[in-house]
């Protein structure tokens, strides 16, 4: 079963307005659509675009008021919604103000166009509907976007189940499309097995089951053909949490070196910090990694070596021309004049006085604050959990939420340890900038600071 979903965005997180279609995926089981009222004045700019008023949300229920409507109308569903993420963290987050963890498996009508429809200038909800002759009514309004993103999910739904059999009907000779069956729409990590039962390629995805029928159905090179005929068993592991994901395919992939994978089966990456002295300052400096020199750290890009340096330079105001990032072509640093460093390539600031702010830089870049992030588990009733202790990664972990109360020591009975490797710190860098999470805890003596 699916919960069709769209909400009214009354400005700044506050609903107002719910509707949920529930399908088979193939027609309408039924619906539920309610006003909010969001408790706050709604922005003239949303009554514009939607049409709804503070009058017409006077007399409409609280969100708390609805709440136990909507878990009935879309427990043991999978959430879908166009661009999810928006709609899927707003009910989150009111479920979040009344102390309920909720939590479904979802999918993403944009994301599902954008892989079974190609070539169109834009996989917005009209465009899209615009492409299938699906008429929206009531557009901008929660129960007419909702309507139409039924329909579009019904039909895209119908193509990707008519793909899923053509693809079973070419699978390779040791692969049963029983296998397919059974690969959930998940986030984890997933394994490919040759007939001797040995991991020949590991990857990780939001969406298990479309990305293994991706390796079937889109071949881009000889390579990915060679790899996909010897597939003779799928494994997987849930694991709830993205992140989660990205790590456990880190470490599984350093683990068992599948001879399909490529850039993560490196233990040592191929960029490296590194510093040398020029007429007795400190220069930072990104090269290739060297085996006969030992790098501060490392990377798996140029780009994001590069991008950490610069953020270095930037928040404590090293000398970017020392740091490579800068050409300097006049005997005035433009970036001095502009007050953006303390002039070191000038000699402005003593060696003495930069070396030490630099040491203490990479210390502070080395030896990160200990730390945990929180993030969603594989049900309603537990949570993700990431540990780092004085820098340094310990693993991953599940427990129940009541439990992060316990403090510290809990959290590490429920680690599961691994060997801590420098890239690890990329990953979690990464998505900490590009994705949100339930929290970051902060850590001091080993207590959990609030």
């Amino acid at each position: 079963m699916y919960a069709v979903v769209d909400i009214g965005d009354g400005h700044n997180h506050r609903i107002t307005e719910v509707a949920i279609y529930r399908t088979d995926g193939r027609q309408e089981i039924d619906h539920f659509t309610s006003l909010v009222n969001p408790c706050k004045s709604i922005p003239y700019f949303i009554t514009k675009l939607t049409g709804i008023s503070d009058q017409m949300v006077a007399t409409a229920p609280p969100f708390y008021e609805i709440a136990e409507k909507v878990i009935e109308y879309t427990e043991g569903c999978t959430f879908v919604a166009h661009n999810v993420n928006f709609d899927y963290s707003i009910i989150k987050n009111e479920f979040k103000k009344l102390g309920y963890n909720f939590f479904q498996n979802r999918l993403c009508t944009a994301n599902m166009g954008r892989r079974l429809v190609k070539g169109l200038p834009s996989y917005s909800l009209g465009a899209l509907c615009k492409h299938f002759g699906i008429e929206i009514k009531h557009r901008h309004r929660a129960y007419g976007d909702a309507a139409a993103t039924l329909i579009l999910f019904n039909k895209l739904l119908a193509i990707k189940e008519e793909e899923e059999t053509f693809i079973k009907k070419n699978l390779p000779p040791n692969l049963s499309a029983e296998q397919l069956d059974v690969i959930p729409e998940s986030t984890g990590v997933y394994y490919m097995m040759d007939k001797r039962d040995e991991v020949i390629y590991i990857g990780k995805s939001k969406n298990i089951r479309n990305r293994v029928l991706d390796h079937f159905r889109n071949y881009q090179s000889m390579k990915s053909v060679e790899m996909t005929t010897q597939v003779a068993e799928i494994k997987y592991t849930l694991t709830g949490s993205e992140l989660i994901a990205l790590l456990l395919e880190s470490q599984e992939i350093k683990s068992h070196q599948p001879r399909y994978n490529r850039a993560l089966r490196r233990k040592v990456l191929p960029w490296g910090l590194y510093q040398k002295n020029d007429n007795g300052y400190i220069r930072l400096t990104i090269n290739k990694i060297k085996p006969e020199k030992e790098s501060i750290m490392q990377f798996r890009t140029k780009q994001s070596a590069k991008g950490f340096l610069q953020r270095l330079c930037k928040e404590h105001r090293l000398c970017q021309t020392f740091c490579g990032l800068y050409r300097n072509l006049s005997k005035n640093c433009l970036l001095y004049q502009m007050n953006l460093c303390e002039g070191a390539c000038e000699e402005k600031e003593p060696p003495e006085v930069y070396n030490q702010r630099v040491l203490e830089v990479l210390d502070l870049a080395q030896n990160e604050e200990s730390y945990i992030i929180i993030d969603e588990g594989k049900d309603n009733y537990q949570k993700s959990v990431v540990l780092v202790e004085n820098g340094v990664y310990k693993g991953f972990g599940y427990m129940d939420e009541y439990l992060l109360n316990w403090g510290i020591d809990t959290i590490r009975e429920h680690m599961s340890y691994t060997e801590d490797h420098k890239d690890i710190y990329t990953i979690i860098r990464g998505y900490l900038r590009k994705h949100k999470v339930d929290k970051v805890v902060p850590l001091r003596g080993g207590f959990i600071m609030n």
